[in-house]
């Protein structure tokens, strides 16, 4: 007898009920299931694009194409793509939508409807799966306990079947289990770390290439690091600090594989110095110490960090700007020294993961990023380009769970086979989180992995049949691992990943939140050509946590607490406190269009709402409290621009102290104002990103009213204090009383660029 199953689920018979009528063998019946599944996550999906949210349907259609009917048409043109004879191709014309509408009605009812189908889906493969067992076919029934595992994360029957395991509350293989506890483990050992004062001294010592390019230097000695440079000395010390938390982060996360070790019998030699041109000069003066073949012209041009030197002896020189960056590069080369690989793809991979633990953020490059081309692209394809340059590892997080999902990502095969001339953005994003996911699972596949080259592997195929020599395991297997860690929306990951489903991050006040924003980016639209910016419901799962965090933590308010989170509160995470410096808050949102108007005068949230590159935020409220998330929606590398413009009207003249936090307080005190309760109004130069800041001592801002100068200081805001006064890139002039009403002011912004190269913006204000 043939039964059509679609037409059963058409009629909205239920999966189970489905399953239980088919009196066909369970692997005939397969089919027909995975066929009337699709169909009903189809149905799903194209009630969330109708609802207003586009992201969501993409997840489930793109589900439905890997998990279901890679044929199935509906999906497939949802996603946009064209039938080409027996097969399917993007259609170069079409953008999926990437905008959200946030409504909290619509989402929960899609919600509950989600959870609907949950439940029948996860009953069907549970059911499918044990007929599947009965009939003897193992493989087939293990696959469809965990599809039921997806949709049902604590069934008993499922968990029985898998042999899950309890670890911290979460249930997992042994597998997820041992993923999620280095992933815990890591993530404490990061929080205990950077709060551990290591004892680091100036001391009296040179250094013989560096006295042969005559630069000026100081010396600092911790106990495993000499350091060098030309920074300040609370830069120098934070970056030594940084290389000792880095080397007991890799003692602890490589702890019990001998092939992973530290190679420095004394104290490794690091070298931080201000820019390129110092950069450079060292690095001609010491051709002699460069191992022969090394292409100098070519090094200079494309990079900023080298080892001059090798063995105990080797000297690590970085040439950067900004003091996140010489943090970031001090904890990169600790691992990579610690980590022994040698391919170029997994050496700046495993640099990549550990720095964005750390951080959440990478912002140095052992091999250069890739530079601009011009080759014929689609919109969607350009702006993919353009994010996958940014350094926000949320960012990255999102590109990698795309490329995973599409199978448009290199090859973990070709990993080891990458040279650094041809280092694409594609691939390191796949280095990063292949790294990323080897990092939790097991570290020696790493070594595997990288050595293959070394065994004489030079094509895809020979590494793959080296690594299953050498790790006993199938590559491909590993990298499907890989892509259900990033795809899969199990009870570990998401535990691991700390995610939330986004239509569960959809608040009522969100609109109100949204518009406030805009409203205040449309009166700056024209001199900053600024759009209005969309909402996203993945971007607003941080949000939620920090907003939730806050609501259950009455006693921390005010812009210092509200920008992080404390260890010792209830629903602290690593990852909200990252988050939490870089997000705007208020407790106000009860008067968000007020509260929204004064947000131009704090040259933090100021940097956020003046940013051309931002298309999309994330938002979530609850109660008086809303979170935005600022950083994930940026489509490009914003430019560079300075606030005011030349010729603009109404500027304020002051803000209250109070409003930028006790940290701010701390700073106006150490620069010489010790009384008041306000400060001139800020005036705001945007870097937007540290590796594109000028020469910090090289920056100068001068401010005339008429011919008297107003007095003040500079501070280098780059993420360094809460957001309403720090971000990314930020330089800010704090006039020290306030600007007169109704006055003509001058203003004049110096700096030198990287190459030592000036530059100056000069322009005329005018107060209200």
């Amino acid at each position: 007898m043939d039964i059509d199953f679609g037409s059963f689920a058409r009629r909205g018979v239920t999966l189970v009920a489905l399953m239980l009528a088919s009196a066909l063998p369970a692997q005939q019946g397969e089919r027909d299931f995975l066929e009337a599944a699709a169909d009903k996550l189809d149905g799903y999906a194209k009630a969330c694009l109708k609802g207003g949210y586009p992201r969501r349907a993409k997840q489930v259609w793109l589900e439905v194409i890997h998990d279901y009917l890679t044929d199935h048409a509906a999906s497939r043109k949802a996603l946009g793509f064209l039938p080409v004879g027996s097969s399917w191709a993007p259609d170069p014309k079409f953008e999926y939508p990437t905008v959200d509408t946030p409504n909290a009605s619509t989402a929960r009812s899609l919600e509950k409807r989600w959870d609907k189908l949950a439940k029948e889906l996860g009953a069907g493969h549970r059911d499918l799966a044990q007929r599947l067992d009965g009939a003897g076919d193992s493989a087939g029934a293990q696959t469809h306990y965990d599809r039921a595992l997806r949709f049902l994360p604590s069934d008993p029957a499922a968990s029985k079947a898998r042999k899950l395991k309890n670890f911290e509350g979460v249930l997992g293989t042994e597998v997820e289990l041992e993923i999620l506890r280095r992933s815990r483990q890591m993530a404490r050992l990061i929080e205990t770390e950077t709060k551990k004062p290591y004892a680091v001294k100036k001391v009296s010592k040179t250094h013989p290439w560096l006295d042969a390019a005559g630069v000026p230097y100081s010396a600092y000695e911790s106990k495993n690091f000499a350091v060098w440079g030309d920074f300040e000395e609370s830069v120098m010390t934070t970056a030594t600090q940084f290389a000792e938390r880095a080397l007991a982060f890799s003692k602890m996360m490589f702890k019990g594989h001998k092939r992973f070790r530290w190679p420095f019998k004394d104290r490794a030699n690091l070298a931080f110095f201000k820019g390129k041109v110092t950069w450079e000069k060292i690095v001609r003066a010491n051709v002699d110490q460069f191992s022969d073949g090394t292409d100098i012209e070519f090094l200079t041009q494309n990079a900023r960090i080298t080892r001059v030197g090798s063995g105990q002896s080797a000297l690590l020189l970085g040439g950067h700007q900004a003091q996140a960056e010489v943090e970031d590069l001090a904890v990169r080369y600790v691992v990579e020294q610690y980590s022994a690989l040698q391919t170029d793809g997994l050496k700046e991979g495993i640099g990549h993961a550990v720095v964005g633990m750390f951080f959440g953020r990478n912002l140095t490059f052992s091999i250069a990023q890739e530079k601009e081309t011009h080759r014929t692209s689609s919109g969607a394809e350009k702006k993919r380009e353009e994010r996958l340059k940014l350094p926000d590892l949320s960012v990255w997080a999102d590109l990698a769970a795309e490329s995973a999902w599409e199978r448009s990502d290199i090859p973990a095969a070709q990993l080891p086979l990458i040279s650094a001339a041809s280092f694409s953005s594609e691939a390191r994003i796949k280095a990063w989180s292949f790294c990323d996911y080897l990092l939790r699972r097991d570290p020696p596949m790493l070594l595997a992995l990288d050595r293959t080259k070394r065994a004489g592997a030079n094509n895809q195929g020979a590494v793959m049949r080296e690594f299953k020599d050498a790790a006993e395991m199938e590559l491909k297997l590993l990298e499907q691992a890989w892509r259900d860690f990033w795809t899969r929306d199990t009870p570990v990951m998401r535990a691991i990943r700390s995610d939330k489903t986004p239509l569960e991050s959809v608040s009522k006040i969100a609109p109100t939140v949204l518009d406030a924003f805009n409203a205040v980016r449309a009166k700056f639209e024209k001199p900053y050509r600024l759009k209005p910016v969309g909402w996203v419901a993945e971007y607003s799962e941080q949000c939620k946590d920090h907003a939730t965090y806050l609501k259950s933590n009455g006693s921390e308010r005010g812009p210092d607490k509200e920008h992080t989170q404390s260890a010792k509160k209830r629903g602290f995470t690593s990852a909200g406190r990252k988050f939490s410096r870089q997000a705007l808050v208020t407790t106000k949102a009860n008067k968000i269009d007020e509260v929204a108007e004064q947000w131009i005068d704090w040259p933090g949230y100021r940097d956020a709402l003046l940013n051309s590159a931002l298309e999309n935020v994330g938002v979530y409220g609850v109660g008086k409290i809303a979170v935005l998330d600022v950083t994930r929606g940026m489509v490009t590398r914003p430019g560079q621009l300075h606030f005011p413009v030349g010729n603009m009207q109404g500027v304020g003249t002051e803000v209250v102290i109070k409003d930028l936090g006790k940290e701010f307080a701390a700073l106006l005190k150490k620069n010489g104002k010790k009384k008041g309760k306000v400060v001139g109004y800020p005036l705001s130069y945007h870097f937007y990103n540290p590796s594109a800041m000028p020469k910090p001592d090289s920056i100068r801002c001068t401010v005339m009213r008429g011919k008297e100068e107003v007095e003040g200081f500079l501070h280098i805001a780059d993420d360094a204090g809460n957001r309403r006064v720090s971000a990314p890139g930020l330089v800010v002039f704090y006039p020290f009383e306030p600007l007169k009403r109704g006055n003509e002011y001058r203003v004049k912004w110096e700096f030198e660029t990287d190459e030592g190269k000036p530059h100056a913006s000069e322009f005329s204000f005018k107060t209200r």
